[in-house]
This record gives C-alpha cells, sequence and structure tokens, in this order.
C-alpha cells in the first residue's frame, strides 16, 4: 500500500492513515497501540462505537475519491514477551 495522508481531521473524527491499496481501492487504516502486558490487546478498542464512526468516515473520504472502492482496514501494536506483535484487520466494518 502507499500512503496518501495521515491524522486526517474530520468533523466526525480523524482517520489515522489513508492508504491506497495495489488495486486502487482507498484504504482508511485505523492504527491501535499498547504496551500494557496482560491480557489485554488493542483490537478490543475497536467495539462497534468505534466501527460505527470508521463507517461515516469511510463516507467522507469517499466524497473525495469517488470513482475508487473505499475499505477500513484496522491495525494493532503490542509487546508480547519482548517481541513487537502487529496484526492487520481487512474490512473491520463489514
Amino acid at each position: 500500500m502507499t500512503l496518501l495522508a495521515s491524522n486526517l481531521r474530520y468533523k466526525a473524527g480523524e482517520v489515522d492513515l489513508l492508504m491506497s491499496d495495489t488495486d486502487g481501492t482507498v484504504v482508511l487504516v485505523e492504527v491501535k497501540t499498547t504496551s500494557k502486558a496482560g491480557d489485554f490487546r488493542p483490537e478490543h478498542k475497536l467495539d462497534w462505537k468505534k466501527l460505527r464512526k470508521l463507517q461515516l468516515l469511510s463516507r467522507f473520504v469517499g466524497v473525495k475519491y469517488p470513482d475508487q472502492n473505499i475499505r477500513v482496514d484496522g491495525v494493532t501494536l503490542y509487546w508480547e514477551s519482548g517481541i513487537l506483535k502487529l496484526q492487520h484487520y481487512r474490512n473491520i466494518t463489514e
């Protein structure tokens, strides 16, 4: 993917990363991180309220990119046993 923009602010909220996928799809990427140990994972912060807000933000982005498909992905980063873990979740609002 190619970075189009970061930290885009709209009335409805902020888009962490705006990317262009290899097929031309515009991808809103929500990034969640934590340094806490234990059972907590950043993806726990991707609750229904956040997903609903991301769906709304995708409509704002769609106005700017009317001829392209829009997708919402999530990326989580956390440390586990001294190793940085990264998870990429595609299409998290579907």
